[in-house]
């Protein structure tokens, strides 16, 4: 690998500095254009190759190239796309192995052309808005070759999900082929082993595991990390938007991704091949850092208390925390109940209750009465919910100590009939018979708030 005197072209506002990869945008699953071309100068009238990516701008060839037609060494290549921003300052990110130039509109905004930084991640902050051309210009002279560029908008907030109980499948083998070795319950994804088995009966090296959790989504963007020594799939619903199943000393991915209110189902894969083994997950709510702001005589909601909960329906009781605001904030409101005790909100990205004990409310006396029968998150007579892809025990009380009344197949729909207290298990109707199933492991088609239903054990 030929080393470089770092130099750094830049135009227009710019902030660089050397850091560990920085939190993405949900733009950066945008589709690339890449042409490639067998020598260091993107000469040539017609490239040797060309493809696309489709889930951002994340590749890494090891000692390869992308292509039987493209050599390992000396070859150089153009990326391109064109990105819509919302007006904002963003954070750009890349990370090339050997060199890059980074072209915003046509401009050169960040260059190690001629002094490549291989394992360095070089950011710039830029303002933009509107539709943007944004274009890399990337030359690999030996070893090792990859190129990864991730942007984030500075002026959103991140708020931790708790994800709950997982199950996790560890297997002998890196295909996930059954059966599994172990099956438990574990409370994250995240985990370092080092250079150990991670558990009994499962080895050292080539292995794979699958962790699976099912919970309640407020409607919003959601920001997934993965980093992981080897390789991590991350799907939520069944769709991949984290797939990179393959030798990797520790790379981290992030997407964003927008979920709507309801049950989904969270699936993160990672495989093990030699050496150090470890793999970090998390999921954050993404919000904006500036509210909505409302017209000037138009109904609003000032928020009075240090931290209040926007909920799901007028009350503070069996009701969904949607997200969480701040003192001092102000948001329009949309509606209010009949008593005017509570005020449905607009934050921008989520709508939701708030008590009006904890807001100073103006020009609110025109703003509609909804009916609170409708907002109240109850769940019709009959819930349904779905199982996810296992085989699932259908147990005769909430735990797993209780005696297993046998397997629900995957992909089963089963009438909800109570919770526990906690809601952590549901009582379910299946094939004529009733028993218990773990909450982790099933999903609604529509959104519910099972906190309403009766608790039954």
């Amino acid at each position: 690998m030929r080393r470089f005197k770092f130099f750094v072209a830049a135009v227009a506002l710019m902030v660089l500095s050397a850091a560990v990869v920085p939190t993405a945008s949900a733009q950066n699953t945008a589709t690339w254009k890449a042409q490639f071309y067998n020598n260091l100068f993107l000469s040539g009238f017609n490239p040797a190759f060309e493809t696309t990516y489709t889930n951002g701008l994340n590749v890494d060839w090891g000692a390869g190239s992308p292509d039987a037609s493209i050599q390992a060494d000396n070859f150089s290549a153009r990326f391109s796309t064109d990105v819509f921003f919302n007006a904002s300052t963003y954070r750009f990110s890349i990370r090339a192995d050997d060199e890059f130039q980074l072209r915003i509109n046509d401009n050169i905004v960040l260059s190690t052309m001629n002094a490549g930084q291989p394992s360095t991640v070089l950011t710039i902050d830029l303002n933009l808005s509107g539709a943007t051309k944004l274009q890399v210009d990337y030359r690999e002279r030996t070893g090792g070759a990859s190129i990864s560029l991730t942007w984030a908008d500075l002026n959103v907030v991140e708020q931790p999900v708790p994800t709950g109980t997982w199950l996790a499948e560890y297997f002998p083998n890196t295909s996930l082929a059954q059966p599994a070795a172990v099956i438990l319950n574990e409370s994250s994804p995240t985990h370092n082993w080092g250079f150990s088995a991670p558990l009994p009966n499962m080895p050292a090296e080539y292995w794979t595991a699958r962790w699976r959790t099912s919970q309640v989504f407020a409607g919003g963007t959601y920001r997934f990390r993965a980093k992981a020594d080897d390789g991590v799939r991350v799907f939520v619903d069944n769709v991949a938007i984290i797939d990179r199943f393959v030798e990797s000393p520790g790379a981290e991915h992030i997407v964003d991704y927008a979920i709507g209110a309801g049950t989904h189902v969270i699936t993160v894969e990672y495989l093990e091949l030699y050496n150090n083994a470890f793999i970090e997950f998390s999921i954050t709510q993404l919000t904006s850092t500036g509210s909505p702001q409302p017209p000037a005589g138009s109904p609003t909601a000032t928020v009075r208390a240090f931290v209040l909960n926007v909920r799901s329906a007028p009350s503070a009781v069996n009701t969904l925390v949607l997200k969480k605001i701040k003192l001092g904030e102000t948001y329009p409101v949309i509606g209010r109940n009949a008593a005017g005790t509570w005020f449905k909100i607009n934050t921008g990205d989520v709508q939701g209750w708030v008590s009006g004990g904890w807001v100073i409310t103006a020009n609110v006396s025109g703003v509609p009465v909804l009916s609170e029968s409708t907002e109240s998150g109850v769940p019709s007579s009959t819930v349904l919910v779905e199982t996810v892809g296992v085989r699932l025990n259908f147990r005769a009380g909430p735990s797993t100590d209780a005696a297993s009344l046998g397997l629900i197949a995957p992909f089963s729909t089963l009438k909800v009939l109570g919770r526990n207290a906690d809601a952590s298990w549901l009582q379910v109707e299946y094939a004529g018979q009733v028993g218990w199933v773990a909450f982790a492991f099933v999903t609604a088609s529509t959104p519910v708030n099972f906190f309403t239903l009766p608790v039954t054990g």
